[in-house]
């Protein structure tokens, strides 16, 4: 199993690979991925999973356009903030591989906040099983900037919900989780 940061052909896969997923499983399709993001493959080179992350420079996250809150929340300044999301794995271990990639390369950034909106049942997952903190900072508002074919994902129950964690915590977690036969590259 290989993470990596896709080529160009393997970002519009990417793209269709997260499209059928998130279709499947919460009846939206996303326009877009992330440029900022790490994939994983089978032996044959095929897309398995994929954990995209977006970088602000100064301009919104996408979440912030999702929902009505405000960032000074985490008491944090934007360049510190990594956002987490488009988050699939089709083998068991490779979720875990995905996060532990995404938290290192955020890391090597210089962020040290994760902002993510999730499925309470995911949280509970990576809480359960991973031993992973987190802070919930509740169910927002979803802003009127949705679009129509986003709304399912947010209106059906349970709520997704906001919430942020320590990057460098997740670290030391993920890291004992991670065999040392996995090859990351960015």
């Amino acid at each position: 199993m290989i993470i990596k940061r896709p080529n160009a052909l393997e970002f519009e896969q990417a793209l269709s690979y997260i499209q059928e997923v998130y279709q499947r499983k919460f009846q939206t399709k996303p326009k877009d991925i992330w440029p900022d993001c790490l994939i994983g493959l089978d032996s044959n080179g095929q897309i398995i999973g994929l954990l995209a992350m977006q970088f602000s420079e100064g301009s919104k996250f996408e979440i912030e356009n999702m929902f009505q809150f405000d960032l000074s929340i985490l008491r944090s300044a934007r360049i510190d903030i990594v956002s987490f999301g488009r988050w699939s794995a089709k083998t068991p271990g490779l979720g875990t591989a995905l996060m532990f990639g995404a938290v290192k390369y955020s890391l090597e950034r210089d962020r040290t906040i994760m902002l993510s909106c999730s499925k309470p049942n995911i949280l509970k997952f990576l809480r359960s099983n991973y031993g992973l903190a987190f802070d919930i900072l509740g169910v927002p508002r979803v802003s009127a900037n949705i679009d129509l074919e986003d709304q399912a994902y947010f209106s059906e129950k349970p709520y997704p919900v906001l919430c942020a964690a320590h990057l460098e915590q997740w670290y030391y977690k993920l890291k004992q989780l991670i065999p040392s036969s996995l090859t990351i590259k960015f």
